[in-house]
C-alpha cells in the first residue's frame, strides 16, 4: 500500500513538473521548449508526436539556443516530423557548433567528412572533431583518432591514433576497441602484440561489432594471441555472418570446405563461397572458381569457374593467378601431346591433380589475419 502510495505520488510530481516546463516554454524559455520537445520526441508521459517535437525545438532553435538547433538538425537528419535533408541538418549542426555544443561539433564534423549535405572538406571535420574531443565527447575522439590512423585532415600519425583510439575505448566506444586491436595486430602506433589484440578484439566481438567477431574468429583459427580452437573460430565467424559481414561469409566457406571446427560440407562451402563473391571478397572468388573448375559442392562448370578466377585474379589473387597460370601450362602441354611432340597424358594428369592438392592444401594465408586496408 506504502508503495503504491509512493508511485502515485511520484507520477503526480512529475506530471506537475512536465505542466510546469511547459507553462516555462510557451513563456519562452528556450531549455524548456527543448524539454517538451523530447518529451514528444520520444513519447515520454505524452504521446509520441514528431511534428510536436519539432514545433517545440523550432522554437528554442529561433532564439540561437545550440541544443535545440542540434535536435531539430537531428529531425531533419531522421526525417521526424520533417522530409528528410541533410543540408538542412548540417546548417543547424554548424550553427551549434559554432557555439561549442560537442555533439553539434561531432556531427558538424561528420558532415564535412562524409560530404553529407556539405561539400566534403576532411581538414575541417579533423578540426571540428578536436573541439568535441577536447570536451571529451567520445565518438568525436574515436573519428579523431582515425583522421590521424588514415592521415585525413591531418599529418598521418599512428601513435597519436593510438592514443585517441585509447581514449576512445576507455569510454566504452566498440569501434575504438577494434581499432586497439588493429594497431596491436599491426604495429602501429604501439608495440606488436599479439595477446593485446585479441584482448581488444574480443571486447569489440562481445559488444556486437562483427568485424570484430571475424577477426577474432580469425585469432582462434591460427592461434594468434590466443589458444588456437577452429571451433571457437567457427563460433565467431557465423556471429559475424548473421549480421551479414562479407569476410565471415568466405572465413564459414574455408571451414566447411576443409571440415576445420566444423564438420566438412562441400555444398555449404559453396553457398558462402557464392555469399562473399556476390560481395567482391576476393578470396572467395577464387574458391568459388575452383569449387565450379572441380565440381565441389556444386555441378561442374568450366565457363563459371573461368569467370570467377579471372576476376579474382584480376583483383590481386596471387592464388588465382598462380592456378592460371598453371591451367594454361597445363593446356599448352596438352596441345604439344595432340601435336605428337611426346608428352604422356597419364602423366599431365597426374601434375594437374597434384597441383589442385597443393591448392586446397594453402590455409594459411596472412594476408587474411594482419592487413593495413582497415
Amino acid at each position: 500500500m506504502k508503495k503504491a502510495f509512493v508511485l502515485i505520488f511520484l507520477a503526480a510530481a512529475l506530471a506537475s513538473c512536465q505542466q510546469i516546463s511547459k507553462l516555462k516554454a510557451k513563456m519562452g524559455s528556450a531549455s524548456d521548449q527543448v524539454k517538451m520537445g523530447q518529451l514528444y520526441e520520444k513519447g515520454d508521459g505524452v504521446e509520441q508526436d514528431y511534428e510536436e517535437a519539432v514545433a517545440w525545438y523550432k522554437q528554442a532553435a529561433d532564439q540561437g539556443y545550440a541544443e535545440a538547433q542540434y535536435l531539430l538538425g537531428k529531425c531533419y537528419q531522421a526525417g521526424h516530423g520533417l522530409p528528410v535533408d541533410d543540408g538542412a541538418a548540417a546548417e543547424l549542426f554548424k550553427k551549434a557548433a559554432d557555439q561549442d555544443f560537442a555533439p553539434g561539433q561531432y556531427e558538424w564534423a561528420f558532415a564535412n567528412e562524409m560530404g553529407k549535405g556539405v561539400s566534403s572538406n576532411v581538414e575541417t571535420a579533423a578540426k571540428y572533431y578536436k573541439k568535441a574531443a577536447d570536451q571529451s565527447f567520445p565518438d568525436a575522439i574515436f573519428r579523431l583518432g582515425l583522421m590521424y590512423f588514415h592521415g585525413m585532415g591531418v599529418t598521418q600519425n599512428p601513435k597519436q591514433a593510438f592514443e585517441y583510439f585509447n581514449k576512445a575505448a576507455d569510454k566504452n566506444v566498440t569501434s575504438a576497441m577494434f581499432y586497439m586491436g588493429v594497431c596491436y595486430a599491426d604495429g602501429q602506433g604501439t608495440d606488436f602484440n599479439d595477446k593485446k589484440a585479441a584482448e581488444y578484439f574480443k571486447k569489440a566481438a562481445d559488444a556486437g561489432d562483427p568485424n570484430a567477431q571475424n577477426k577474432l574468429g580469425e585469432r582462434y583459427e591460427y592461434g594468434l594471441g590466443v589458444e588456437q580452437d577452429p571451433k571457437k573460430a567457427f563460433e565467431y565467424y557465423s556471429a559475424a555472418a548473421k549480421q551479414g559481414f562479407a569476410e565471415s561469409y568466405y572465413n564459414l566457406g574455408a571451414c566447411y570446405y576443409y571440415g576445420s571446427g566444423v564438420a566438412k560440407n562441400e555444398k555449404k562451402a559453396f553457398t558462402y563461397f557464392e555469399k562473399a563473391a556476390n560481395l567482391n571478397v576476393v578470396a572467395a572468388e577464387f574458391y568459388l572458381g575452383i569449387c565450379y573448375f572441380q565440381g565441389e559442392g556444386v555441378k561442374k562448370n568450366e565457363k563459371e569457374a573461368m569467370k570467377w578466377l579471372n576476376k579474382s585474379a584480376n583483383e590481386g589473387s596471387i592464388e588465382a593467378q598462380q592456378f592460371l597460370d598453371d591451367l594454361d601450362e597445363y593446356k599448352k602441354r596438352m596441345d604439344a601431346w595432340i601435336n605428337n611432340d611426346g608428352v604422356m597424358v597419364t602423366d599431365l594428369d597426374k601434375e594437374a591433380e597434384e597441383s589442385r592438392a597443393r591448392h586446397k592444401e594453402m590455409m594459411i594465408d596472412m594476408q587474411r589475419v594482419v592487413r593495413t586496408d582497415y
